[in-house]
């Protein structure tokens, strides 16, 4: 017999950061439903595809949310988020399948 547990689908946490001019940090993190059961390889190989340079993207682009800080300097600050990883989560998805993420940053 199977519980609800059993039939949950495991969650995918993606952590990422903003890193102004001056080095300061904001780091967030989302977590997607992983209704596929996509490997964390295999999500990670997809993301990779995404980035540029290896793992900047612009989060408005990607429909994530925004971690510039609260103080912005046009003349220095930049757009580009960083990545940082992917990983299994227990915890309840707040946002949309990972496979979505793959589908609005086609290049």
């Amino acid at each position: 017999m199977s519980t609800s547990l059993e039939n949950r689908t495991e969650s995918i946490r993606f952590e990422y950061l903003y890193r102004d001019a001056g080095n300061n940090k904001n780091y967030g993190e989302v977590i997607f439903s992983n209704n596929l059961k996509l490997s964390l390889e295999e999500i990670e190989r997809r993301i990779q595809q995404c980035f540029v340079d290896g793992c900047y993207f612009n989060a408005k682009e990607w429909n994530l949310p925004d971690l510039h800080l609260k103080y912005w300097d046009e003349a220095i600050d930049h757009e580009w988020h960083e990545y940082m990883s992917v990983s299994k989560s227990n915890q309840q998805t707040s946002y949309i399948d990972i496979t979505a993420l793959f589908k609005n940053t086609q290049v």
